[in-house]
This record gives structure tokens, C-alpha cells and sequence, in this order.
């Protein structure tokens, strides 16, 4: 019995090594999703340039290729919804870039990873996804604080005003304008 089963097996193997079909290469570990920001860093909420390119490594065109984002704000494509179609892509072979400018970072998303998906063939089962993180940048605030006393030599018991002088400076990176100067007496 244990001779059939051997000798069955072997025959099903040999059967299978001559006639079998080979199915076209395009497991998501050949496609790659690279995305990129620039400025790659941000004080808070506020617009970057988001680009993002799928590269085939397959051996077969993959067809209607389609990126979206996974998570944080939608991608607009030329047609205005959420899914941008790269069309087909050759093997060994890299999409156009999409690029999309003032593409809004909210300030919960500084710090995240922020995920986008390529889907190919009409098919969600065929995808591969790529990722960028919009970094927190550090303010360098520079603070003057001058008092001035209106009087020099006093008294016990007299009543002497200071003037205080804030100056921030270079407020141009807080991303703000500081209108005047603050002067406050009391």
C-alpha cells in the first residue's frame, strides 16, 4: 500500500512538472509605492507638495494602476475625486510622477505616517502601498525682554513705574507677524 501511495505521488508530481502553467508575476512584492513631501518638516498645520511614483518590478505590464490615500486627506486627481489613475505601466519600468501641490496636513497628522495604496488590474487584491511622515519642525523663538525703571534713586515709600519691552525676533519663522512692538508701564 505504502509503494502505491509512493508511486501515485510521484507520478501526480511529474505530471504537474510537465504540464503546468505558469501564472504571471505580479505579487504586490514587485510593485513598490515610493511617496515624498516637501517641505518635509512643518511648525504646524499648513500645505506641502506630496509626490508619488509606483515602479513595476514585475514581469507583466500591470494595467489601470490607481492610488488613493489610506489615511490623512484624499488625493485629487484631474478628475477631482479621491482615486488617481496612473494608467498602465511597463515591467522594470516607473509611472509619471503625481504630483500634487497645497496638499493640506492637518496638525493631528504631523508626526504620522502617512499611507498611500496603488491598485492594479481592477483588482484591490492587487496592491502595494508606500508611506512618507511630515515632520515636526522645532521654533527657534529668540525673546528680548528690556525694564526700565522711571526713576533712578528713590525713597522707602515712593512709587516707581517700569516699562517693559517684549520683542520676538525673527518672528517670520513662527509663520506670523508681530504687528508692534509690546510696551506695557506698570
Amino acid at each position: 500500500m505504502r509503494k502505491q501511495m509512493l508511486a501515485l505521488l510521484l507520478a501526480v508530481t511529474v505530471f504537474l512538472s510537465l504540464f503546468a502553467f505558469s501564472l504571471p508575476a505580479q505579487a504586490a512584492g514587485g510593485v513598490t509605492v515610493s511617496a515624498s513631501i516637501s517641505p518635509g518638516e512643518l511648525l504646524g498645520a499648513g500645505p506641502v507638495t506630496l509626490t508619488i511614483t509606483v515602479t513595476n518590478n514585475t514581469a507583466e505590464v500591470i494595467n489601470e494602476v490607481i492610488i488613493q490615500a489610506v489615511n490623512g486627506p484624499a488625493l485629487v486627481g484631474p478628475d477631482g475625486t479621491g482615486n488617481v489613475n496612473l494608467g498602465n505601466i511597463a515591467p522594470g519600468q516607473s509611472s509619471q510622477p503625481f504630483t500634487q501641490s497645497n496638499y493640506q496636513i492637518s496638525a493631528d497628522l504631523i508626526g504620522a505616517n502617512l499611507e498611500f495604496k496603488a491598485t492594479w488590474n481592477f483588482d484591490t487584491a492587487n496592491s502595494a502601498t508606500g508611506s512618507c511622515t511630515v515632520a515636526k519642525k522645532a521654533a527657534n523663538v529668540n525673546v528680548s525682554i528690556t525694564g526700565k525703571p522711571d526713576k533712578t534713586n528713590v525713597a522707602s515709600g515712593d512709587m516707581v513705574t517700569f516699562s517693559y519691552t517684549i520683542v520676538m525676533c525673527p518672528s517670520q519663522a513662527l509663520g506670523w507677524r508681530m504687528p508692534r512692538l509690546a510696551t506695557r508701564t506698570t
